[in-house]
């Protein structure tokens, strides 16, 4: 619609004595009326340049990770990316900042006239940019149960093994390696498979993207043997009660070398109730 303007001055202005030119011509406004469309689109980011020699860029991070967009079906249709354009040459830091947004169409191509509406004009890039290094994925393991990392009864096995990560000289100089914590050997009978999450320190990258490992631990060469312990006391009992004991009898199962196994007697095994935190 091609609509005419209409001079509509305010109420409190005076306008005795004012007049407007005759042969001004006559202003219009050009008004489309259509069906609203939105869509949400994901915030890509793009880096043209190039990182420096020896450097490697991890994977950039958008706020807002989408945005919506707003107009005409056919205007709306036209937009297939959203892009923020990282712009930069021989790039050797990691990068944060608020960048433009870009909408590009089906071939790529950045759209400038397509009257859409953004939600968000622009959007605060995170690059991470360090060096790379190739870390090995360690778990602390602790002895219990007859079961040691030094007595050659465990074996261990950790899936994927190593993890590559970017960061700054200066952390990566001095890391080795990546814990992905402790397994208590004691717990452990026969051979467990573990699911360890890999967690990083937020100023290093992972690369590799991989987020848990799998941890495999093996007990062998020691064997089990059940003990009837009839040798139960109870300590702590709280003022002003007492404790009877009910049970009499109990089996534990000791586990280690058969030459230690073989020397053991229930006599020498205690049992202990602690009624320190009982009221």
């Amino acid at each position: 619609y091609e609509l005419s303007l209409s001079r509509r001055l305010p109420t409190n202005v005076n306008t005795d004595g004012a007049f407007f030119p005759v042969d001004q011509p006559v202003q219009t406004v050009t008004v489309t009326v259509d069906t609203l469309a939105t869509e949400t689109l994901n915030v890509e980011v793009r880096l043209e340049g190039s990182v420096a020699e020896g450097y490697q860029a991890g994977t950039p991070v958008a706020d807002p990770e989408t945005v919506t967009l707003s107009g005409t079906p056919d205007q709306v249709a036209q937009v297939r990316r959203v892009v923020a354009v990282l712009q930069v040459e021989e790039l050797d830091q990691s990068f944060a900042g608020t960048l433009p947004l870009v909408l590009l169409d089906s071939s790529g191509e950045e759209i400038t006239d397509s009257g859409v509406i953004l939600s968000q004009e622009t959007a605060y890039v995170t690059l991470n940019v360090g060096v790379v290094k190739t870390v090995d994925l360690t778990v602390n393991l602790i002895a219990g149960g007859g079961a040691s990392k030094d007595n050659g009864s465990v074996k261990l096995d950790i899936a994927p093994s190593t993890i590559t990560v970017v960061g700054t000289q200066e952390e990566l100089a001095s890391l080795t390696g990546i814990s992905l914590g402790s397994v208590d050997l004691s717990q452990v009978v026969g051979t467990e498979t573990i699911t360890m999450p890999i967690e990083l320190s937020p100023t290093l990258e992972n690369v590799d993207g991989v987020t848990e490992a799998q941890v495999t631990v093996t007990v062998e060469g020691l064997d089990t043997r059940s003990f009837d312990v009839t040798n139960i006391e109870v300590t702590n009992v709280p003022d002003p009660y007492y404790a009877e004991l009910v049970t009499t009898t109990r089996t534990v199962v000791v586990r280690g070398s058969s030459s230690v196994l073989e020397q053991l007697d229930a006599s020498q095994l205690r049992i202990t109730a602690d009624l320190s935190d009982v009221a």
